[in-house]
């Protein structure tokens, strides 16, 4: 018997994330009248979240008995649907900077990495890291400038991180502040550092049925 999707618990739980989002820009003074609807959606539209719908086995006649309508009230027989955010395919989707308009290239990326990492945040149950401008950018740099295999020395992305924030006209940032920044994003699990190599993490999911 096919299973029937539940698109329903699959708009709660994209409203879920949703408000975790909005509520990070939300505290952000930097952040003041951004359209937080906008900045998901952007989200969605780089494919750095991806949600499929939990899948629930209906109930039929046949399976009318006590133990069916049991499984069926607590949820038991639903499947349920996964959320991934995949931070690789949002750095990919994040344009080139240009010489005009950089200021506003330089503020959509903060405000989108920012926000992603609000989510990422979410789904590791992590609660004690603050997002920052620097975080984002560093992100940004390590991802621009890995290998393959998603790899990048510590010294090179350094140069990387500034290189970028001198793109955007920001300041440079001292090696102090990089290796801080780098703690930050290992806490984070968004990076695993071993040897004076970064290794940088494409994905995370996570299952969930009525909430995330």
């Amino acid at each position: 018997m096919e299973m029937q999707k539940r698109i329903d618990l699959q708009d709660a739980a994209l409203q879920q994330l949703k408000n975790v989002f909005t509520e990070a820009l939300s505290a952000s003074r930097a952040n003041e009248g951004v359209n937080a609807s906008w900045a998901f959606d952007s989200l969605l539209q780089t494919r750095f979240i991806s949600i499929t719908p939990p899948l629930e086995k209906p109930l039929t006649m046949q399976l009318l008995t006590l133990d069916s309508l049991r499984d069926y009230k607590n949820g038991s027989s639903i499947k349920p649907g996964n959320i991934v955010l995949n931070i690789k395919e949002l750095i990919e989707a994040i344009p080139e900077v240009v010489s005009i308009g950089a200021g506003m290239v330089c503020d959509n990326l903060v405000i989108t990495v920012c926000g992603a990492f609000s989510l990422w945040l979410k789904l590791r149950d992590i609660a004690t890291v603050s997002i920052t401008r620097e975080q984002a950018f560093t992100i940004v740099a390590l991802w621009k400038s890995c290998n393959s295999a998603h790899k990048i020395s510590l010294d090179d992305g350094f140069i990387a991180t500034n290189v970028l924030l001198k793109q955007y006209g920001e300041s440079e940032i001292t090696n102090l502040k990089y290796n801080i920044v780098i703690d930050s994003l290992i806490k984070m699990q968004c990076i695993e550092l071993t040897e004076g190599i970064i290794w940088l993490r494409e994905w995370i999911s996570r299952s969930y049925i009525y909430s995330i």
